[in-house]
């Protein structure tokens, strides 16, 4: 009867607080205690019940404190927690205060949460330690903090929620079966998982961190859902097997590895450890749990940023993120180094550059591609002018993509060859690209177009400056019309620089009929290049001449009209070739000239004559000095 009473009273109380206070509080507090009395009971439920015996004893001696009621139905029996409090003084104590000051007390008792990223648990106080696996069969929730010696699984349809502010430790893995849901939503939460996390089901973190020891492996029709945080804190190398988005991902990994992706990169923001990131075509995983992987490709399908601040107004300083790999993207999304331009940091990709579709951003950054850039489709911005693209093996752009460099400064330099063939128009107004191979525009498309209709010439350079001999191709150049005027325009360079003599470049256009280039800039500096023994002794002409014209175009030297002895004034034309070494004549003047003025232009020689002359001593031999 007494117990009855009791059962009564509690009923009564719980009534009368529903109507007093806010009710969604109470019911979520009866839950947590719910939950509390359950694991425990299920531990050890003789002794739970010989210490409920005793506090009902002591209850009666007591003066009344304010507990929130347990109800406990086990296995069809009535178990029934005492309160300290009497039903009269509850009451009494409900009416004083308001259901503000209850919600405001409630978060003062609250255990103090933390959002930091450590796995250091030692400072922690777990209510419960379960020295098992253990198995959700149901819907439950763990509102206090939890250590869990073995592996926790959920089972299918069935789904746990990890509470505010909760501490959940699982020296196993963690398994989310087909149709079950592992919910981190509230603030506060950190779950801290030493082995694998298995999804089979649905994983849902926002607002607080998992931190993950071991790998992370999505099966079939799984996901993992929100914009929560996921951090890898293994001393050995780690897999994410994912196809879900990851809202953000923190590598604090302290093994020498990098960090290995099997699908594409599903993060929307990264923080990377310094190892960098591989991609793995096929991996499998032996009896003793250990993995072996094939390398393949890192692919993008998803909007990506490859560095991220951990605290807004605190930039990225001399940072650098290698892909072991090569890196493609093939989905139509925004792929960033980094979100913010004052952000110092470096993308270097040791294998190929592959870009399909999708836009890839620069703010200022460095991108390293340590193979080919293959840029097929989608677009690519060249942004900021502190930018340095820097290709060691070739590039090409082709297909349906866009190209554009349209900032001051900003530089792309490639180590070997240039070929632009793709079907649209690109952007190269502003900037340097840096060619030490081959150059070659090929279609008939538009694609290298610099200068506009209306002749108004930007500011984008190309400087060629191979070791080597370089090749420069126009399969659609501006052309020049008999009388010098031009035609439409097409394709050519704004400004071209050569760093070598003219000669030592092979320029398959016939530049008197095609027009390459508007503005030259010739830098070669034969003192610097051969600063021992600058001059060398090169081809005499054939005849000795005086009060000639000598005129550098198009990689050789003419060598116009002059006097060839007393009297004798002569109308030839020769060239001297610099690779051969040889003069030969390759025209002869209308009028023969002497003591005139002659330039090159736009691939064109033209002449002055000189209304006074001057004696000058004869000639025996002309030596050229180069």
């Amino acid at each position: 009867m007494k117990k009855a009473n009791k059962f009564l009273a509690l009923i009564l109380t719980a009534t009368l607080l529903f109507n007093s206070v806010n009710y969604e509080v109470i019911a979520e507090e009866v839950s947590e205690q719910v939950q509390k009395y359950k694991v425990m009971q299920a531990q050890n439920i003789e002794t739970q019940v010989a210490s409920t015996q005793e506090e009902l004893q002591t209850t009666e001696k007591e003066e009344p404190k304010i507990e929130t009621e347990i109800i406990n139905f086990v296995e069809g029996s009535e178990k029934v927690t005492e309160s300290e409090a009497s039903t009269e003084a509850m009451v009494t104590e409900t009416e004083q205060t308001s259901p503000i000051e209850t919600q405001i007390n409630m978060v003062k008792n609250e255990q103090e949460y933390t959002t930091d990223n450590s796995a250091n648990t030692e400072d922690i106080k777990f209510a419960m330690i379960l020295d098992k696996d253990q198995e959700i069969i149901s819907n439950e929730e763990y509102s206090e903090n939890t250590k869990i010696e073995g592996s926790l699984t959920v089972k299918s349809k069935s789904v746990l929620k990890i509470k505010r502010g909760t501490v959940l430790e699982i020296n196993g893995d963690l398994n989310i079966e087909s149709g079950a849901l592992f919910e981190v939503s509230d603030e506060g939460i950190k779950v801290i998982v030493r082995g694998d996390i298995n999804i089979e089901g649905r994983l849902h973190v926002s607002n607080s961190s998992i931190l993950v020891e071991g790998n992370i492996i999505e099966r079939d029709t799984s996901e993992i859902q929100g914009g929560g945080t996921l951090v890898l804190i293994g001393n050995e190398q780690q897999i994410i097997d994912t196809k879900s988005r990851i809202g953000r991902l923190i590598n604090k990994n302290t093994s020498d590895l990098p960090l290995v992706f099997i699908n594409s990169l599903n993060f929307e923001l990264y923080e990377d450890n310094g190892k960098g990131i591989v991609g793995v075509a096929n991996y499998q995983k032996d009896d003793k749990g250990n993995y072996t992987i094939q390398e393949g490709p890192i692919t993008i399908e998803n909007r990506t940023n490859f560095f991220v601040r951990e605290k807004q107004e605190q930039a990225i300083v001399n940072k650098e993120l290698i892909i072991h790999s090569d890196l493609c993207i093939k989905g139509n999304v925004d792929v960033n180094i980094a979100v913010y331009d004052t952000d110092n940091v470096t993308l270097r990709v040791k294998g190929d550059y592959i870009q399909e579709n999708g836009c890839f951003k620069t703010y200022n950054q460095n991108m390293i591609v340590q193979g080919n850039f293959e840029h097929k489709g989608g677009t690519f911005e060249v942004m900021g002018s502190d930018t340095k693209v820097n290709v060691l093996g070739n590039m090409t752009i082709q297909g349906n993509s866009i190209f554009k460099m349209t900032e001051k400064n900003s530089r792309v330099i490639v180590n070997g060859d240039f070929t632009i063939s793709n079907t649209n128009s690109n952007e190269f107004t502003n900037g340097v690209l840096e060619i030490k191979g081959n150059f070659s525009q090929e279609g008939n498309q538009e694609n290298f177009k610099l200068i506009n209709d209306e002749n108004s010439v930007n500011n984008h350079k190309v400087i060629l400056n191979g070791d080597g001999k370089q090749t420069i191709n126009f399969s659609n150049p501006t052309l020049i019309n008999a009388d010098k005027s031009l035609k439409v325009r097409h394709n050519q360079f704004a400004t071209l620089e050569l760093s070598n003599p003219f000669y030592s470049y092979d320029f398959k256009n016939d530049l008197n009929k095609e027009r390459v280039y508007e503005n030259l800039i010739e830098s070669y500096d034969p003192f610097y290049k051969n600063h021992d023994n600058p001059y060398r002794k090169r081809k005499e002409l054939d005849k000795p001449k005086s009060h000639l014209e000598l005129v550098n175009a198009n990689g050789y030297i003419f060598a116009i009209g002059g006097e060839e002895e007393q009297g004798v004034i002569s109308g030839d034309i020769s060239r001297y070739n610099f690779e051969q070494n040889t003069w030969s004549d390759v025209g002869y003047l209308n009028e023969k000239r002497m003591d005139f003025a002659a330039a090159a232009a736009n691939n064109d020689i033209y002449f002055t004559i000189v209304l006074y002359c001057f004696m000058c001593s004869s000639l025996n031999n002309l030596t050229i000095l180069i």
